[in-house]
């Protein structure tokens, strides 16, 4: 898998998460009163993602914030659990989101495994 494609898995899976975990968003990021995350937002997650996984030496606590002027909404990505599944190394994340319009801040967990050299995808 590409790193663009990767980024594109993310930004989904995220998109997904998120809706699952708090209703207001819609499968395009945006809630049905026009608040929700940005493209903008969804790339700056999936590249405070793609910055945790690429990190050597991964540990629980880890983090790595992201922020959008333009829209004000911010998040932090935390690492809170290494592990292994089917002998690959894995990690999971947790996303912390502030939306500005709102008083949601919705939040989700993602597992993340590393299947080739630097190539994650998410476990299921």
């Amino acid at each position: 898998m590409t790193r663009l494609n990767n980024g594109i898995v993310c930004t989904i899976a995220l998109l997904v998460a998120a809706s699952s975990q708090a209703q207001q968003f819609s499968s395009f990021g945006s809630s049905r009163n026009g608040v929700g995350l940005t493209k903008v937002d969804s790339d700056m997650v999936s590249a405070a993602t793609h910055q945790l996984n690429a990190k050597a030496a991964l540990q629980p606590g880890d983090d790595q914030s992201w922020a959008n002027p333009k829209s004000g909404h911010s998040g932090k990505i935390t690492v809170t659990k290494l592990f292994t599944s089917g002998g690959l190394p894995c990690h999971s994340l947790h996303y912390d989101n502030s939306m500005k319009k709102t008083a949601q801040s919705p939040s989700y967990s993602l597992n993340w495994c590393k299947v080739g050299e630097g190539v994650w995808k998410i476990k299921n």
